[in-house]
């Protein structure tokens, strides 16, 4: 028969000495929760600047993003039940880019929240494939109005304006729709097989960023507008 014998050592030094914590070891802990406690301060105070998207309030839902859209559109005469839609955050990144660059961020965070410079926006589609006509409108976080896109086809029949009608037409429009003054700036015209369409751009008066003004485009087919969007 074996037997088996546990062997004890009873020498301390064999399972590694014991090793005290002296006052610089608490020195150097204290040093580094007083570094951690100032980053997480420093993050706290400025991650609002350095990241505008985590400061931003979305004041209304997707669904009712959806809703106030449709009710634009039948403002508008479009009927939509044969449509497909479809609703997406779709923010002016380049305005955005432009703004923190040449604005800095606090001025930039600060013009993008009052909604001065639409930077933060929804994007509402209606499309009827394979057809090319579609309905897009485009609202703030607050629900305002910043741009409408109806695509007609090319051959689309509609009316043939000639530029001081398209003008006056997009002067009416726009004057509804922005309380800030405005004026000319650009004018184009096109002929298409069964229309004329017109593309009229005008500039904002009362506010600049580093030698840039806002921008509205507002275009004109077949005899109503059918585009209109702030850059």
């Amino acid at each position: 028969m074996q037997s088996r014998e546990a062997l004890t050592d009873s020498n301390p030094s064999s399972n590694g000495a014991r090793e005290s914590v002296t006052a610089a070891d608490w020195r150097l802990v204290a040093a580094a929760l007083a570094a951690v406690a100032l980053s997480a301060l420093y993050i706290a105070s400025n991650y609002r600047a350095a990241f505008p998207q985590a400061s931003l309030r979305l004041e209304l839902s997707r669904d009712a993003i959806t809703t106030r859209s449709k009710q634009f559109l039948a403002t508008r005469g479009h009927r939509l039940e044969s449509y497909r839609s479809i609703t997406l955050f779709d923010p002016y990144d380049n305005a955005r880019l432009f703004l923190e660059r040449e604005a800095g961020l606090a001025e930039a965070n600060r013009l993008m929240e009052r909604e001065e410079v639409p930077v933060w926006q929804w994007r509402a589609r209606w499309y009827r494939p394979p057809q090319k006509e579609e309905l897009n409108v485009w609202l703030s976080p607050s629900g305002r109005l910043t741009g409408f896109d109806h695509v007609l086809a090319e051959d689309a029949p509609g009316a043939r304006l000639d530029p001081a009608a398209a003008r006056a037409l997009a002067q009416t429009f726009l004057a509804s729709r922005v309380k800030w003054p405005f004026s000319p700036v650009e004018e184009q015209s096109e002929d298409r097989p069964n229309r004329r369409d017109h593309t009229l751009t005008f500039e904002r008066g009362d506010l600049q960023v580093k030698g840039a003004r806002i921008r509205a485009t507002v275009e004109v087919r077949a005899g109503r507008w059918k585009r209109s969007r702030n850059t």
